[in-house]
């Protein structure tokens, strides 16, 4: 498969005053961006300020953007816009889906802990800013763990499939930390190798990560409860995309 990779060189100054001449650690924002919503540059763009100037340990904040597939001529010169303004931006000619996504800005992932989140950051920033205290304490893997609040936001439909897909995690595959889907999750570098080591392309690539996770004996695996922004809407989820990830989570399971 064909990539396009284009790389920042510029240093980022972060409303808080951080940049790499000052900063101890690193923290990567890895956001995947396939057809995003109209609006959506300037929601991250004032969402991304908010998390970073927010942070209270002492980060070089390097956010990358994976460009899922191609987009139209307005969406690539909104992002351009973050590409001039410092982000690593990474251009996949193909839509690979957001796992395979996910892998292929993990690679330009050097040193540090990694974050990822969705085009809209639709998590608080205090939830953001939990996964990241998390990660500082010393665990490997953080995943967001979604309240009631969070489910009763969801459509019905999407809202069952997370409810069940909780209870096939918990009572079939026995994992530790059941609620798999949530769309915040932290890693440390031995995480961010977990990460890399699945190999769905969908949405079900969580519960392949969950599963590689729970089989690590020495790793640090931890939920923290997170909550959504106010004004978040969801989607239905289509029957084709439904039938699509039970196949693949029939895969994972078969492994």
């Amino acid at each position: 498969m064909a990539t396009l990779k284009r790389s920042a060189s510029k240093v980022i100054t972060l409303p808080n005053g951080h940049s790499s001449n000052n900063s101890l650690k690193i923290l990567h924002l890895l956001i995947p961006v396939h057809a995003p919503a109209k609006a959506w540059n300037t929601l991250l763009q004032n969402r991304f300020k908010e998390f970073a100037s927010s942070m209270a340990h002492n980060f070089d904040i390097k956010p990358i953007m994976v460009v899922d597939g191609p987009v139209s001529d307005s969406v690539k010169s909104e992002i351009e816009l973050f590409y001039s303004e410092g982000w690593d931006v990474l251009w996949l000619a193909e839509n690979v889906g957001k796992g395979e996504a996910l892998r292929k800005g993990c690679e330009r992932v050097k040193g540090g802990y990694m974050i990822f989140t969705d085009v809209d950051m639709p998590y608080s920033t205090s939830s953001m800013l939990s996964i990241v205290d998390a990660l500082v304490e010393g665990n490997d893997v953080v995943f967001g763990r979604r309240d009631k609040k969070y489910l009763q936001a969801l459509p019905f439909q999407r809202r069952l499939i997370s409810s069940l897909l909780k209870l096939f995690n918990k009572y079939v595959l026995r994992l530790k930390h059941p609620d798999t889907q949530c769309g915040l999750k932290g890693f440390n570098a031995q995480g961010i190798e977990c990460l890399l080591a699945t190999r769905t392309k969908s949405f079900s690539f969580d519960i392949e990560l969950a599963l590689i996770a729970s089989r690590q004996k020495n790793l640090q695996w931890k939920a923290v409860n997170v909550e959504l922004r106010k004004g978040i809407l969801f989607r239905e989820m289509n029957f084709a995309v439904l039938k699509h990830e039970l196949r693949n989570l029939w895969e994972i399971i078969k492994k």
